[in-house]
């Protein structure tokens, strides 16, 4: 299975793979898939290191540890990262000052007078493959469309907007030199097909130097008590999921550990945690780097070590918007905390090391043996769509699947 890791691993086989699997409604598969990439400790290497407390070893750490060990893991930021992305599409955003109606920081907030927007209901076709609805907004633009799309397709694909054309026909109605076009400014009375680019250059592409998306940066509004009030405002909204997520969080997450040596546990584990917090982003396979998850990540982060007191400086906006959540954990007994002991490696692996580890994880050879076997039955329509989007890799794939049937097919060689 380590030709087939190899293939997978090929950005147009797996685009196509993919594909093929969303077609089929295969969710079970994409799991596998998901199992096998979604968290590669590569991405988990890339993490920037902010404390180096305890941070570096235990990465290091759950890598050598069981891949279901690396998944439960994250599973706790993962989904707090779905719901907050979530929460955020809820409400409009402007693309050019990365504010939003809904943060939790007044760094990215939008907060503007007399703003008004309305819900759009769009029917998608991709690629022929899926038909489904998009809820978006009439302010939302064409690039924010498409950000929308990849987050509710899921595929953890290595995808961004530029690698997607939408078809929708432009009203033409204003000449759009200074606001960047908006729904509002097309005409959508039939379903959109989406497509994957089969070609895409961002240099190629025409660039333009838009002054302003939903406001300039001149009308947001200033006042210190509006935008406090707007922001508990949101964080209300939220609040069900940040509570639940501390609570998972205080219960001691499974496979996270500490140097036995340290004289201050529970503070370095909630560091530790915070650190987490503000990286998981970089796990994402799209808007890793949008400012506006960023800076609510950021928010979270300084809101959970406000709560438990771990580091020296708050200001005045983190104390009360986390005020309450610090009365009500105020009876945890810190001294009581304890969590299970696992050996701490001293660094990181090399990236030979780390493909050896996935290889050598029965359940990621099961994962990869059931997507061979998804491909043997749906080969043809997998390299139609090859052929037609990158007809030049083709030659390569196929050298790669005979040596694999070729392995298969021998009595004398084991599949590893």
């Amino acid at each position: 299975m380590e030709l087939f890791y190899d293939l997978l691993g090929m950005t147009p086989f797996s685009e196509a793979f993919i594909d093929e699997l969303i077609k089929n409604d295969c969710n079970d598969l994409l799991k596998c898939y998901i199992y096998i990439y979604r968290y590669n400790p590569l991405n988990l290497k890339s993490f920037p290191i902010t404390r180096q407390i305890t941070y570096l070893k235990l990465i290091s750490s759950l890598l050598f540890q069981s891949k279901t060990n690396l998944i439960e893991t994250f599973h706790t930021f993962d989904k707090l990262l779905d719901s907050l992305i979530n929460y955020l599409d809820c409400g409009p955003c402007d693309q050019l000052l990365n504010r939003s109606i809904n943060s939790l920081s007044s760094s990215t907030l939008l907060l503007i007078p007399n703003f008004e927007y309305n819900s759009i209901d769009l029917s998608i076709n991709y690629e022929n493959l899926l038909r489904f609805h998009l809820s978006v907004f009439d302010c939302d633009t064409i690039d924010q469309v498409k950000t929308k799309l990849i987050h509710y397709l899921n595929s953890y694909e290595q995808t961004s907007h530029e690698q997607i054309d939408l078809s929708i026909s432009s009203l033409n109605i204003c000449s759009c030199t200074q606001q960047i076009p908006i729904l509002k400014q097309y005409s959508i009375n039939s379903t959109i097909i989406c497509r994957k680019k089969t070609s895409w250059n961002l240099s190629s592409e025409r660039k333009s130097h838009y002054q302003y998306h939903l406001c300039q940066e001149n009308d947001l509004i200033k006042d210190e008590n509006l935008i406090l009030k707007q922001l508990i405002q949101n964080k209300k909204y939220f609040n069900e999921i940040l509570l639940n997520f501390y609570k998972e969080i205080l219960n001691g997450l499974n496979f996270i550990t500490i140097d036995n040596k340290s004289q201050d546990l529970f503070k370095q584990y909630i560091q530790l945690i915070s650190d987490l917090i503000r990286q998981i982003n970089h796990l994402m396979l799209s808007r890793s780097t949008c400012p506006i998850i960023e800076s609510c990540l950021n928010a979270i982060a300084d809101g959970l070590e406000f709560i438990f007191q771990t580091k020296n400086f708050f200001s005045k906006e983190i104390q009360i918007l986390f005020e309450d959540e610090k009365k009500y954990f105020s009876s945890f007994n810190t001294n009581l905390f304890q969590l299970s002991s696992y050996p701490l490696r001293n660094s990181l692996l090399s990236s030979l090391d780390i493909r050896s580890l996935i290889l050598a994880d029965d359940t990621s050879i099961d994962c990869l043996f059931k997507l061979y076997q998804f491909y043997e039955l749906h080969s043809e329509s997998i390299n139609q769509h090859i052929g037609e989007n990158h007809v030049s890799v083709l030659l390569p794939v196929h050298h790669l699947l005979v040596q694999i049937r070729q392995l298969i097919n021998s009595d004398t060689i084991t599949i590893i």
